[in-house]
């Protein structure tokens, strides 16, 4: 009785673990002008580290209070990969939000109070002619 008990906590355990790793994902957007009239410059792919609080990390947070932790450093990468490339706006962005194995660690450590999380950026970025 004590292995079975102990075998559907283990097995429910890693459920939970693995429901944490929720991941958000958008593509397609676009951010600036009208791509009518542009020269494309060049693809980017940068990676952006955010931190939340009060909740699982890649995952949803107490109350939903540091939901626009990711909003800034988001728009900071896209802006400064077309400024690196010298352009004007950025089209086909993908953004996939989710989380690691060792910044599970680190919330596991903090007791759920810090929940980092790692930001994939992708993107074209274009220059009107």
């Amino acid at each position: 009785m004590k292995n079975k008990l102990f075998l559907i906590t283990m097995v429910v355990s890693l459920c939970i673990c693995f429901a944490a790793c929720t991941t958000f994902e958008a593509s397609g957007i676009q951010m600036g002008m009208s791509t009518s009239g542009t020269q494309v410059l060049g693809d980017f792919s940068t990676k952006v580290t955010v931190s939340k609080f009060l909740g699982q990390s890649g995952g949803t947070t107490f109350a939903n209070i540091s939901s626009g932790a990711t909003t800034g450093p988001i728009r900071d990468a896209i802006d400064r990969e077309i400024r690196k490339m010298g352009g004007t706006a950025a089209i086909n962005v993908s953004i996939k939000y989710g989380s690691n194995p060792v910044q599970w660690i680190l919330n596991s450590l903090t007791f759920n109070l810090w929940a980092p999380a790692t930001i994939t950026i992708k993107g074209t970025v274009i220059r009107q002619n």
